[in-house]
Order: structure tokens, then sequence, then C-alpha cells
């Protein structure tokens, strides 16, 4: 289990969507899951017959047209979960026509932007949209990284297992035998670097206190070859892929190489030669997110509705995530259709950037609270902190071993997020309650963008069907599927297609969602 505080930078580390541990789950019904196990078995048939064979504008703005009249129509009930897999199927097709088949920031991201702008102007939805434009470090490894201990012992460490490559190090081909020296404190401060000397230029760095970015800068003007950052203990080495980073476009870029290693290995350093091979780019690309603020309702009340659209480079990103950017499309659409009437403003967000850090929503966030910086942006313009009430994230809605998340309030400590988020998590409730379905709380521990907005302070909500994690027995006793199976057999991976998103599931956590957005959209206070 994971129990990182969102909040505390001692932590250091971010888990994976879906991966932390999940607190006692409210139970109101079960049904026949044999349909969905016979779906989950498939798709693990297809990963491995797939696996054997690959072997071998700035600011845009509608038309208007005569609004619909109101509709008594809930957009729950009228929201169908057929047009959500027509934008699935949409976003499948740009990544077939992308150059790595994928919808990552450099391949099909742009390609499904302009998708979701396409379908907001054709349906003449009722906002302000504008291309937030920001610039975000990628990192490619060009092959495996590898680290052996040279002396006193000769061991070879397992990747993934024992150490993982660190995102924003390491730009170039590097092949480094030193003695390991183990920094002062965590490595926050330049002086804490005093201890390295020639021969001696691999900085063992504990976790904790800031951020891996200020730790690695100050390692690399302090002289060192290469850093080892310690993993937080009981921390998955996973958790690498989603770091809290302060690093912007005006910062400079970590040229020496770093490899995170396990809590129990960084133990085991100390007094150790070792040798570190990498081969890594790390490179500035500009993407941006997508942002549609609704013309409707109170300036100074504005709730924030998002969902990441970009993906990994190694798939489509159908589940991951193109479940949450298609769900709340769709209910964007729906409220157009139905003229739903508003109280407050809603800003429709597709965040770019989230799989290499969050850095889509970070990017936003920082804007809001640095307001002199949007005075040129119509919709940026209009938002600060003052304004911003709220956070709903919507992350991978359709994993075909699903459970049921609604992401638990009470675990954003911060004071100002703290009783808002309660309140969101029991709307989100509501759905699943009165349609007599299970679901589990599962702790904000960080994996998707919602943390940025909790760490400024803003409440947040979310909803999530479950990533790579392993459903347990008790899971299976409550969801159906299968224990000791992941949620998502094809997370990160090539077979994250149309196929394997449950619609089953998708239906009902975007009926959830739309009925909290137009119960929080119609709140008078």
């Amino acid at each position: 289990p994971n129990n990182t505080n969102i909040m505390s930078e001692g932590s250091q580390l971010i888990p994976e969507e879906g991966d932390a541990q999940y607190s006692k789950g409210h139970t109101y019904h079960h049904h026949d899951n044999r349909k969905r196990t016979k779906i989950i078995i498939g798709i693990f048939a297809f990963v491995i017959i797939c696996t054997l064979s690959i072997a071998i504008p700035l600011s845009l703005r509608h038309r208007n047209k005569p609004a619909p009249s109101p509709s008594p129509v809930d957009i729950a009930t009228s929201l169908k979960v057929q047009n959500i897999v027509g934008h699935l199927n949409q976003f499948y097709g740009i990544s077939l026509n992308a150059t790595m088949k994928s919808r990552s920031v450099v391949d099909g991201y742009n390609a499904s932007a302009l998708y979701v702008i396409s379908q907001l102007q054709q349906n003449n939805v009722d906002c302000d949209i504008e291309q937030q434009y920001f610039d975000v470090p990628l990192y490619v490894e060009n092959s495996s990284p590898t680290l052996a201990q040279i002396s006193p012992e000769n061991i070879s460490y397992v990747l993934n297992f024992d150490f993982a490559g660190v995102r924003y190090g390491g730009n170039g081909t590097y092949d480094i035998t030193e003695n390991v020296t183990v920094i002062n404190n965590n490595g926050c401060n330049i002086s804490d670097f005093t201890g390295l000397k020639e021969g001696s230029g691999i900085a063992l760095i504990k976790p904790g206190v800031c951020t891996p970015y200020v730790k690695s800068l100050n390692a690399q003007n302090a002289g060192a070859k290469a850093i080892l950052l310690v993993n937080s203990k009981g921390s998955p080495l996973a958790n690498w892929r989603v770091r809290s980073t302060t690093w912007t476009y005006a910062d400079p870029l970590i040229q020496i190489p770093i490899v995170g290693v396990s809590y129990t290995l960084g133990q085991t350093l100390v007094d150790t030669e070792v040798r570190i091979t990498t081969n890594t780019t790390v490179t500035i690309a500009t993407t941006y997110n997508v942002l549609c603020l609704s013309r409707k309702g109170d300036e100074n009340k504005v709730m924030v509705v998002g969902a990441h659209l970009d993906g990994v480079p190694e798939g489509p990103g159908i589940n991951d995530n193109g479940s949450g950017s298609s769900s709340i499309l769709e209910i964007a659409l729906e409220i157009q259709r139905t003229n739903m009437p508003v109280t407050n403003k809603i800003l429709f967000a597709w965040w770019g950037a989230e799989e290499i850090g969050l850095l889509g929503s970070r990017y936003f966030v920082s804007q809001l609270q640095n307001p002199q910086n949007n005075t040129a942006n119509k919709v940026m313009s209009s938002l600060n902190m003052n304004n911003t009430l709220l956070n709903l994230n919507f992350d991978m809605l359709g994993s075909p071993n699903f459970e049921r998340i609604v992401y638990e309030g009470a675990s954003a400590t911060v004071p100002s997020a703290y009783n808002g988020s309660i309140q969101i998590q029991h709307i989100f409730e509501k759905y699943f309650i009165s349609q007599n379905l299970t679901f589990e709380n599962q702790p904000m521990s960080g994996g998707s963008d919602y943390l940025p907005f909790i760490e400024a302070g803003i409440p947040a909500g979310a909803l999530a069907t479950g990533a790579g994690g392993i459903m347990t027995t008790a899971e299976r006793t409550l969801f159906g599927g299968l224990a000791n199976t992941p949620y998502d057999p094809c997370y990160h991976l090539y077979c994250d297609t149309v196929e394997n998103v449950s619609q089953e599931v998708l239906e009902q956590m975007a009926k959830s969602a739309a009925l909290t957005i137009q119960t929080l959209a119609s709140a008078s206070d």
C-alpha cells in the first residue's frame, strides 16, 4: 500500500493512476459479471497473440445560433454511451494515422485536440474556446538503462524492479563507473553536496523535503557525474512516472543521467562502486490544453471539469484516457442539446502532457496563480484563484476488469480543499447509490490531474475504474471480473483500443459525472 500524503514534499513520490491502496468500499449491489469475465479473458488472449506477432489559432469563438428551449430532462438520463463510443472510435482512428500509432504529445495529440475543438464548434456549444500553449520536456529512452555494482561485489540490478530511468534527466549516451557518495540531508541545498570528489561522482540522494528536479539540478551544479534518487519506503518504482516537479520552460534541463532506485537498494549502495549506462534524449516541445468556458453562469463562480487528452507513446490510449476525454466532450455536447440551465460557469478542460508529469494541469493552475500573465487570453484572463471553485477529474472510466472508484475527499488534506472535496465525493456517490451499484473510495494520492488543484487549495473530486493495479479477491466479490488480474490488462500498451473499453462501466461513470456536473453547475452556494 502507498500511504503517500499528496501534500508532503517529504513523500516525493506520486503514484500511478489506480495503483494506490483502496479504503473500505460501500456495497450496494452485486450482479452477474460472467459476460465481463469472458471479455477480459478475450483481451488477454488478444494481448498474447499480438505480442507474439509483433515480436518478430490561440483563441477561437463559435458562431451564435438560437439556443434550443430548456429541457426538463436531466443530462445523466439523456446521455448516450453510444455517442461517447463514437468519440472513442474517432480517437482510435487518429492513433492509427499517427506515426507511432499513439496520441502522445508529439504524435497524435494535436489531431485529438483539433477533433475536440471541431466537435464543440460544429455542435455550437455556447462557450469560448482557447488553446493554452506551454512547453514540456520530452524524455526518450533510446535504449534501456543498466545499473550494476562493481565493488565490493559484482551485482547486476534488475530494471523496473531494483531501478528505473527517471524522466527529465540524462541527455545523451553515458557509461559511468565511479564510487557512490551519499549526499548530506536530502540534497535540497547546494551545500549538501560537499562530499562529491573526483572518482566519487555518483550522488546517492535520499527522498523527501524538495522536488526531484531541485535535487538533481543541485547535483548537476555541484559537479556530480550521475544521480541515484532513492525511492520512498514502501513506494513502487512505477511511481517515477508522475513526479512532482518545479520545472518550467525557463529552467535548464538536467543533462547528467538520473536513475531511480528502490528504497531497499538505496540502503545497500552505500560505500560501493557502481556502473551506470544510459542512452536518452531530452528535448523541449510545445503543446497545449483545450479550454471551453461557458458563456452562461456567474463569472465569479467557475467549476473546472477536466480529463487528460494525451496518451503514452506505447499505444492508442483509448481507455487511458480517451474514455475520460470522450465522456466530458459528450457531456458538454449534451448540455448544449438540452439547453441545461446553469448558475455557475463551467470550464471544460482537455489537458495536455498528463502522461509526462501532469504538466498541462500544472501549467493551468500556475496561470491561475499568476493572472497577470493572461491579459491577452480571453478565457484565462477571466480566471483566477478566487473565482475557480473546484475541479472534477475523469481519468480511465472504462477499464475492462473494472471497479468503480470514487476518490475520497478527506484525503485532500489542504485545509481550503478539504470540506469541498468531501462534498464533491458525496455528490458523485449519489448516482451509484440511486442505481444500486457498488463503489469504493480511494485516497487522492496524486496520480492524475486533480493533484495540482488540491496542492493549490482548490477542492477536487474524481472518478476512475482502475489502471495497472491488481484486483483482489475482495474486490472481485464487490465488482465481478477476475481476481489477481489487472483492472486494465492493456494499460499503457498497444492493445488499449476501443475493444479494451467496458461500455457497461463507461456508461455508469459518465452518468455519475453528468449528474455531478449538473448538480454543481446549478448550485447557488
